[in-house]
């Protein structure tokens, strides 16, 4: 693992690219890219995209301590919703329902992530809510794992780009600014403005067409039909393979391209860059955290856990032996036995020396109840999948008559815990619903009645207070 090389990887298709980028000094510059296909591999059915990137990095000798996954435009749809909320928070937790209600799809086999566009005029938050079906994204995420590639975030071409694009050229002070550029497969187009951040974005596959004009005219369209809120004044084009001055001549807008580190970037090394440079603050935006967070850091909390258990383990035993090999005088089996443990305790405490034992058995101490508390903060919250359970358990237990409460299934994610079942009469259903209300650490967000012959039945969406 090397510090200061960060590793984007942009799947589209049957085809991963993947670029290695310099982050010192603030700037990212390409060391490296290569890709592997999918394609031609008929002979040998048992190769993967992920493994061909292992073997690739491999054989390249690339090392890096962050790796970040760009999820190419054939492989999500984007929805244009309004959420009802102006809370982040409560935006994610409703999301997936909004774009059930407006497109009409069903959310339960999707992963989804968003990004906010302001405030919208009735009232709520614009947002751009980008899907993927969930179980091809675990098949591919436990496909790159399996090949020790575990990408940190999830998210899509389209916002890997403009990010790039954006970090390039100056936040407009008054105005908007449009971004466009083109990998080999997909153009991408994004308006920032000086209100509002990012305003707009799409993704397009651009097929046999890959001219100017065509970019060109997809611009002038993209403009006329979502009417920033303030108007574009130029035209940042990202990538070598577009000439501004085409663009500008065809748009009317004064066009020009982007300065970057290495002028020679094409587009597709656009959302390679923006990849690289994902972080845990682009949680909203991160398809992987709806379905399969990031472990990584609990990971190695469990495994020096588990070594240091061991190792106390180990000095506990040594401590009986000592005294028995102390009675018989076996001095040369003490020796052994103390550079064993030495050895033991230099790899669990990462490198530090073992002074004497009795020091050794209290340094240990501290650090596996320094660990507990780590562990505890991470786990021990309301929001928690267990305490979550017990709290509905709590409301249906304090019903005064609990048989006049039938649950059909219970759904629980990460966020949002989902009651579905029937009551004998809609009066039973507003109690049940009063509990709910009642409750001090759980609070309705949706809920649907509806009465089936002589049962009522209802689907309720239960969040945690704040």
């Amino acid at each position: 693992m090397e510090h200061g090389k960060h590793l984007g990887i942009f799947i589209s298709g049957e085809t991963a690219y993947a670029g290695l980028f310099s982050a010192k000094a603030g700037q990212k510059k390409l060391l490296q890219s290569f890709s592997v296909s999918l394609a031609g591999q008929e002979e040998d059915s048992s190769k993967s995209l992920g493994r061909l990137l292992a073997e690739k990095i491999s054989e390249l000798e690339i090392s890096y301590d962050y790796v970040g996954l760009a999820l190419g435009s054939g492989k999500f749809v984007q929805h244009y919703v309004t959420s009802g909320f102006t809370d982040r928070r409560r935006i994610a937790r409703t999301i997936k329902y909004d774009v059930e209600d407006e497109v009409g799809v069903d959310v339960s086999t999707l992963t989804a992530s968003f990004i906010t566009h302001g405030e919208a005029p009735t009232g709520g938050t614009n947002c751009t809510v980008f899907t993927s079906k969930k179980a091809e994204l675990i098949s591919l995420l436990k496909d790159l794992q399996k090949n020790k590639i575990d990408p940190e975030v999830i998210q899509p071409d389209s916002i890997c780009f403009l990010r790039a694009a954006a970090g390039q050229i100056e936040t407009p002070k008054q105005g908007s600014v449009l971004l466009a550029g083109r990998s080999e497969s997909y153009g991408y187009i994004g308006i920032i403005s000086a209100s509002r951040g990012i305003e707009y974005i799409r993704s397009f596959k651009t097929g046999s067409s890959r001219s100017d004009s065509d970019i060109a005219r997809r611009i002038a369209a993209t403009i006329a039909a979502c009417s920033p809120a303030e108007p574009v004044e130029k035209i940042c084009i990202a990538g070598s393979n577009i000439n501004p001055y085409s663009i500008q001549s065809i748009s009317g807008i004064d066009a020009e391209k982007i300065e970057a580190p290495d002028e020679h970037l094409s587009g597709f090394e656009y959302v390679l860059m923006g990849a690289s440079m994902m972080s845990r603050e682009d949680a909203q935006s991160d398809l992987r955290i709806d379905f399969m967070p990031y472990q990584g850091r609990k990971r190695i909390i469990r495994t020096s856990l588990s070594a240091l258990y061991l190792a106390a383990a180990v000095i506990v035993a040594v401590f009986a032996w000592k005294a028995t090999l102390h009675a018989n005088h076996l001095s040369q089996w003490e020796n052994q036995v103390y550079e064993k443990v030495a050895e033991e305790y230099s790899v669990a405490m990462k490198g530090r020396d073992m002074d004497n034992l009795g020091k050794a058995e209290l340094s240990m101490e501290s650090e596996i109840n320094r660990l507990r508390r780590i562990k505890a903060g991470e786990t021990a919250d309301v929001e928690s999948v267990p305490t979550r359970l017990q709290f509905a358990l709590e409301i249906l237990n304090s019903m005064p008559n609990k048989e006049s409460v039938k649950l059909d299934s219970v759904s629980i994610t990460s966020r949002a815990l989902r009651l579905d079942g029937s009551t004998s009469s809609r009066r039973d259903t507003q109690n049940f619903l009063k509990k709910i209300d009642s409750h001090e650490n759980l609070q309705r967000s949706q809920e649907s009645l509806k009465q089936v012959g002589s049962e009522d039945s209802f689907t309720v969406s239960l969040n945690t207070r704040k």
